[in-house]
């Protein structure tokens, strides 16, 4: 035999096969070796991605001791390697008999650690002495596992047959129930009898100098007395001679552990300072036990007697149990007394317990641990030190150990996590990607595994059919699992906590699925019905479960993701209990609707309160409408699943249209309208049919909006609803405005302030009022406008509409500024402004900014005018709000004009008329076209801008937009004075200057001069012919 034991390490992960952990066991083989008796006398030569041509040159190369290959093996009972390609490439079993025939030279033993490989281990033994094959699938845990004890007893000069036992048994110590796959065959050879190094065990003596020891051994008899301390009666231990067990069984960190360095640093640093017992606690796959061992590998150096991890089985499903002290305390001590007959009785276990790890220092990893009963009675004494992983958080602040509590990962490790475990399918993918796959596992350690190792073994999935297959929240967990590898099964993880709990506390943690967002005790106490202390201390089993987490900042509860995939998919099992459950939620959330949207009316700082509030409940409203609707299968519907939805978006109006974007506040009431006409409740049917009219005028389509009003007001007048029509009267008016027809907007607004004015409705007064001043402003009657809205904003302020009040200033502010008033236009922005983010109006606060452009474009301050209308356009974009976007876009031109930047102000007016033509928006057209008319004017294309004059003339004349349309005949008039064409100008000043005069307008004075000039210039003595 040569003097260094060679030992060749072959793998192979074709393309196109499941990815296996081989990276991994090679480095956990690596480990121990370095940590043996024998490490001198080991050498591990690594070959990857073996080719079956390259099997013959590496054993003649190297002529190895022993051949371990690690990959898969077909169901045909062949090892695979790889193809010049890549590519699978099964190897028949009688060449590869062959081969290790004719080229054996030294080797002694060969492991085949793959799946189905006990048949091509039989035909390497008819040449090799000793081969051990896998009888069928083998788990990648239980692989490593095995590998690892295999070669460190090895390397402590064990047999092959013991070195074979050990590796089992580390498998059966794991509960991963694949103890019996291996296969050690050997054809005439004792393998108790092939040893790689010499290791004669000798008879060890104990005498007195031992402080303590308990056990019966043999003439021993060791005993405690009445103060704890331990008595040794008789001197002498003998040990029956026996194979010593490895002392290093802690395992090595995932290959791609990643973060947790803040987590790290502060467990280090509590053993730095003497704190030699620390713990972490957390649920189902957060990554305890990774960071166990990440700690544990900074640590193993300052414990040279042993490191030692054992599973505590503290989540494990029935009928099993988790591991009995005695035991634990057996399987720890046994190391450490090779061949004795520990004590049976419990007392003196514990003292031999405490006085072996006296004598020695120990590390131990006490993983997955039950409660505080099981691991006090494991906690070693110093110098010994333990790291103890649990699901249930507990202290015990009488041994110093006070756990850490873990979260899930950050958003940018998890991505890392990622990118390690699956460098081929995840390397190279886009961050965006990546970002959202993490997202969909919760941050989750063991999910993000299973995302890649499914990507690894499913080629034909892309990263887009896996983000759609999580997307589905009721297909995740049943997603995130790997058939064959117990290790990478999410939901099994999550239901060993659960099936831990009592009957009862699984009733109690199964309805909290019905949450899709934090909660408060409150809700929790609406949801179970039982008293308040009863949930004080439910709760507080969960939390200590790790089943639920807690935020002091919020003073709520919350759910992992997986964790409430989980609760909601157990609660689905039990249809009664679900359909009671989602209906003492809906109702307890409606209610709370309802206060917020009450809250909110009552004005000042109640505003900021009742918004604040809304948006924490608005997910749960939000998923009891698609379980109600049906929309979200799977969930049994209460009988009061109509009314409900009929209710909904009545109940909290200011609520949803500050809180929810148009087109969902559509879908939203649709479902209510067509509730309600199921109920067959008109009055509902026309409260729904008014909200939906609103929604889509805030997203500017008045056409449609009036076709919600009108049979809105047919039901309002048939049920004799007063306040129902003129509020509806009102809103047909604003449509008729929004679509150029003023004269037929200011008869409906005339109509609803009767109405209001005769039933004493001064909220619908106040409306009614400044809707009529918006006609007469866009009529250019701003004398009369101004007038409308003072009026209007003293009802306002009466009723305390805070909102409302907004809205007028809004547009008492363009009245001013239309009337040249500059400076009291910005005062009534600046102060509707003040009230939008009082009250938190995204929509407003987009109109403030933007007039407050306009008004710093009349003071000639461009770039501060530019400031405020692209801070406008970036809330339109958010709300959604397509007519505010328009107007910002064509005030970007007006600046950009002023700027003398034709090409952007171009840009900015054509992406403005693309929006007005879009939504049929005449004030903007006639805005847009006006200002390219502009632009091409002041690059001389006269005539081209009298074209989109022309156009903005006609859309003005058919409105009524008499403002507009003097606006725009001065603008001809220009363009026919720059041609020459002076007759024809002083015709357009002269149709211009009637307009003005009808309404008083500002502009009076300097028309008139403009005609004055061009006479006394030309010579032109004629009247208008209008």
């Amino acid at each position: 035999m040569s003097e260094v034991i060679k030992i060749l390490f072959l793998s192979a992960n074709p393309k196109n096969t499941p990815r296996l952990r081989l990276d991994e066991e090679i480095r956990a083989i690596d480990y121990v070796m370095r940590q043996v008796e024998y490490r001198d006398k080991f050498d591990i030569e690594q070959k990857w991605a073996v080719r079956a041509s390259d099997l013959q040159a590496y054993l003649l190369q190297y002529k190895p001791d022993i051949v371990h290959f690690s990959g898969h093996g077909s169901l045909s009972n062949e090892i695979i390697l790889e193809d010049d390609l890549g590519n699978r490439a099964k190897i028949p079993n009688h060449a590869l008999g062959k081969l290790f025939g004719i080229l054996k030279d030294n080797i002694r033993c060969v492991v085949l650690n793959a799946c189905y490989s006990e048949k091509q281990a039989r035909a390497i033994a008819e040449s090799i002495e000793c081969v051990v094959g896998m009888s069928k699938t083998i788990g990648d845990s239980a692989a490593i596992r095995f590998a690892t004890a295999f070669y460190q007893a090895l390397g402590y000069g064990r047999d092959v047959k013991t070195a074979f036992d050990l590796g089992c048994v580390q498998i059966e110590l794991a509960n991963l129930n694949e103890q019996d796959i291996p296969k050690l065959i050997t054809i005439g050879v004792d393998p108790k009898k092939i040893v790689f190094m010499s290791n004669p065990i000798e008879t060890k003596t104990q005498t007195s100098s031992s402080k303590t020891a308990i056990a019966n051994f043999g003439n021993v008899t060791v005993g405690r007395d009445l103060h704890g301390s331990v008595t040794i009666i008789n001197q002498e231990i003998r040990i029956p001679k026996r194979t010593q067990l490895p002392r290093f069984t802690i395992q090595l960190p995932p290959v791609d552990f990643v973060g947790r360095v803040t987590e790290l640093n502060e467990l280090l640093d509590n053993f730095k300072q003497g704190i030699l017992i620390t713990g972490l606690t957390g649920g189902a796959g957060i990554g305890k036990t990774a960071l166990a061992r990440q700690l544990a590998q900074s640590l193993v150096q300052n414990y040279p007697d042993g490191c030692l991890e054992i599973d505590l089985q503290g989540a494990i499903q029935p009928p099993m149990h988790p591991l009995d002290i005695s035991e634990a305390q057996r399987r720890l001590l046994r190391p450490f007394h090779p061949g004795a007959d520990l004590p049976e009785d419990a007392n003196d276990l514990a003292g031999l317990y405490q006085e072996t790890f006296t004598n020695h220092r120990v590390l131990f990893l006490l993983d997955n641990a039950q409660n505080a009963v099981q691991v006090r009675h494991l906690i070693p004494p110093k110098p010994s030190a333990a790291i103890v992983t649990s699901r249930v958080h507990f202290t015990l602040s009488d041994v110093g150990l006070y756990p850490l509590r873990l979260g899930v990962l950050p958003p940018d490790d998890a991505c890392e996590l990622l990118h390690r475990s699956s460098p081929t399918r995840l390397g190279h993918e886009k961050d965006d990607k990546l970002e959202e796959l993490a997202k969909l596992c919760g941050y989750l350690p063991l999910a993000l595994r299973i995302v890649a190792a499914l990507l690894d073994s499913r080629p034909d999935w892309t990263v887009t059919v896996l983000l759609e297959k999580l997307g589905n929240e009721r297909l995740r967990l049943s997603t995130l699992r790997i058939p064959d590898d117990p290790n990478l099964d999410a939901l099994a993880a999550l239901s060993m906590s659960y099936v831990t709990l009592p009957s009862d506390l699984q009733s109690y943690f199964r309805k909290l699925g019905v949450f899709p967002a934090p909660f408060e005790r409150a809700a929790v106490k609406k949801i179970w019905g039982i008293p308040k202390n009863r949930v004080d201390a439910v709760l507080g089993i969960l939390l200590r479960y790790s089943l639920l987490d807690y935020h002091l900042e919020t003073d709520d509860y919350a759910m992992h993701d997986l964790t409430h995939s989980f609760a909601q998919e157990c609660l689905l099992e039990y249809p009664q209990e679900a359909c009671d459950t989602l209906k003492n939620h809906s109702k307890y959330y409606m209610k709370q609707g309802m206060q917020d949207n009450a809250l909110y009316k009552r004005g000042g700082d109640n505003i900021v309160d009742a918004i604040g509030h809304f948006t924490k409940i608005w997910p749960h409203l939000q998923a009891d409408r698609l379980r109600l609707s049906n929309e979200d299968l799977g969930w049994p519907l209460p009988q009061n699943a109509d009314q409900w939805l009929s209710q909904f978006p009545s109940h909290m109006p200011y609520m949803l249209e500050l809180a929810v974007h148009p087109n969902e506040r559509i879908a939203i009431l649709e479902q209510a309208l067509a509730a309600s006409r199921r109920s067959e409740n008109k009055y509902l049917e026309g409260i729904n049919l008014g909200n939906m009219g609103l929604a889509y005028y805030h997203l500017g389509d008045a056409q449609r909006a009036i076709d919600c009003y009108t049979p809105r007001l047919k039901i309002a007048r048939e049920l004799d609803d007063k306040r129902g029509e003129g509020n509806v009267l009102g809103n047909i008016g604003s449509a008729y405005r929004v679509l150029g027809n003023i004269r037929l907007a200011i008869e409906y607004h005339e109509q609803a302030l009767n109405i209001d004015q005769e039933i004493g409705y001064k909220r619908g007064e106040s409306y009614d009022l400044n809707s009529l001043g918006l006609g007469y402003h866009y009529l250019g009657d701003f004398h009369r406008a101004v007038e409308l809205y003072k009026r209007a904003l003293v009802v306002a302020r009466e009723v305390g509409e805070k909102r409302l009040q907004g809205h007028i200033l809004t547009n008492l502010g363009n009245s001013y500024l239309e009337l040249g008033d500059i400076e009291k236009a910005i005062q009534c922005y600046e102060n509707q402004l003040e009230i939008v983010h009082e009250i938190s109006d995204q929509q407003s606060e987009g109109n403030a900014l933007n007039n407050l452009g306009s008004a710093y474009l009349a003071l000639g301050d461009v770039q501060r005018a530019i400031e405020y209308i692209n801070n406008a356009l970036s809330i339109r974009y958010v709300v959604g709000d397509r007519i505010g976007e328009a107007d910002d876009l064509i005030n970007l031109g007006n600046a950009h004009l002023l700027l003398s930047d034709v090409q952007h102000a171009l840009e900015y007016y054509e992406q403005g008329l693309e929006i007005c033509q879009e939504l049929n928006y005449s004030f903007g057209k006639i805005e847009a076209l006006n200002g390219l008319g502009l632009i091409w004017q002041q690059v001389d294309e006269v005539s081209k801008s009298l074209m989109y004059y022309a156009q903005a003339l006609t859309i003005a004349r058919n409105t009524g937009y008499q403002h507009h349309e003097a606006k725009t005949l001065e603008h001809i008039g220009k363009g026919h004075e720059i041609l020459g064409e002076y007759e024809k100008a002083v015709r357009c000043y002269l149709q211009a200057l009637t307009l003005y005069e009808a309404n008083s307008h500002p502009r009076l004075t300097q028309v008139r001069k403009l005609i004055e000039k061009l006479r006394a210039q030309n010579s032109l003595h004629y009247q208008d012919d209008g």
